[in-house]
């Protein structure tokens, strides 16, 4: 099961994840689900929750306002494609600041 809050710099370097994210004020707020509990979509693992489910369970319990739809601030989804050599995730949004962000976390 995965946790609602930010994404802990220590977790990346765990064990790999899945999950969705949003950059709420420049910082990443990330839900996110370790490969082994991943589920299948086609070639990919992927985070079994959605957006919108995340969004109103953070709005539920405070930790995004109530005011903010979910697909206001920039959004996207790290997959993990099982064939050899790809990667995937999907980007919404301010494309130019979540690729920025999403690319100095992946080399970390």
């Amino acid at each position: 099961m995965s946790d609602l809050s930010t994404y802990p710099a220590q977790r990346r370097k765990e064990k790999p994840h899945v999950g969705i994210f949003w950059l709420i004020s420049g910082k990443p707020l990330i839900d996110s689900t370790p490969l082994g509990e991943a589920e299948r979509y086609g070639d990919f693992l992927t985070h079994p929750r959605g957006h919108a489910e995340v969004w109103k369970q953070y709005q539920r319990n405070g930790i995004v306002s109530q005011e903010i739809e979910y697909e206001e601030p920039p959004r996207g989804r790290v997959m993990y494609n099982t064939r050899p050599g790809d990667s995937g995730s999907s980007l919404t949004g301010a494309f130019s600041e979540t690729r920025t962000w999403l690319e100095e976390s992946c080399r970390n």
